[in-house]
């Protein structure tokens, strides 16, 4: 990456597609800070900025849709490293692992992608650049 490409911000669009609204249920800032919407209705899309800090622009959130199911997305946007997208599934009681979730996303590329029954999600990033935009969907 270039100095051009320093962490500025990462901008967070999720889309909802469950068959019921989606509530947040989890949210963390390892780098930088933002605000993701508490819900987002069926069909939607939920949409927010995460502002970097000086170790860049690192976060996760957590939606619940149908049944209990909790969709895990996660992003990295640091210097000198290319973006990482990260996505996982938990099942309805599960608990939620933040520091698996950013070993997991540590190791991802752009792009990732979970399945749980008849349950998806796809998580992807711009692989460069300092305010990349990350893609998310749930699917159930």
């Amino acid at each position: 990456m270039s100095s051009s490409d320093n962490p500025v911000k990462t901008i967070i669009l999720i889309q909802n597609n469950t068959g019921v609204d989606a509530k947040k249920t989890g949210y963390k800032d390892w780098a930088g800070q933002g605000q993701p919407p508490e819900t987002i209705s069926d069909g939607g899309s939920g949409n927010f900025t995460q502002i970097a800090n000086t170790d860049g622009s690192i976060g996760g959130v957590v939606y619940e849709g149908v049944l209990g199911y909790q969709f895990i997305f996660a992003w990295s946007n640091k210097n000198v490293v290319k973006n990482q997208a990260y996505t996982k599934i938990l099942n309805p009681g599960d608990k939620i692992d933040w520091d698996d979730i950013k070993t997991r996303l540590g190791q991802s590329s752009n792009t990732s992608s979970a399945t749980v029954g008849t349950y998806s999600s796809n998580a992807a990033i711009d692989a460069t650049g300092g305010s990349p935009t990350f893609v998310a969907q749930l699917k159930g």
